[in-house]
């Protein structure tokens, strides 16, 4: 059976979303700012591929488990926020 890779690729997606998910919520609380060196520095997304790494974290902002700011230190950075409040 020959696949077009969408289906692996969409698994494989789900599961770096949830692998950089569990590790952003083991490394700080929900008010803790990470930039993309951070996200990038939990060693979820092989290579340091920062493509990869916009993918995901794109899924997890579209799931809403991940927000966008802004730091005027940092630039861009995200901080997670819990599932249950992600259904809200």
């Amino acid at each position: 059976m020959a696949s077009d890779g969408t289906g692996d690729d969409s698994v494989k997606l789900q599961i770096l979303k949830d692998a950089l998910y569990d590790e952003i919520r083991q490394h700080g609380s929900e008010t803790r700012l990470f930039t993309q060196k951070d996200l990038l520095d939990l060693n979820i997304i092989p290579n340091s591929n920062v493509l990869l790494l916009v993918r995901v974290v794109q899924g997890l902002t579209d799931d809403k488990l991940l927000v966008g700011t802004t730091n005027h230190h940092a630039g861009l950075a995200w901080r997670w926020r819990s599932r249950e409040e992600a259904k809200k």
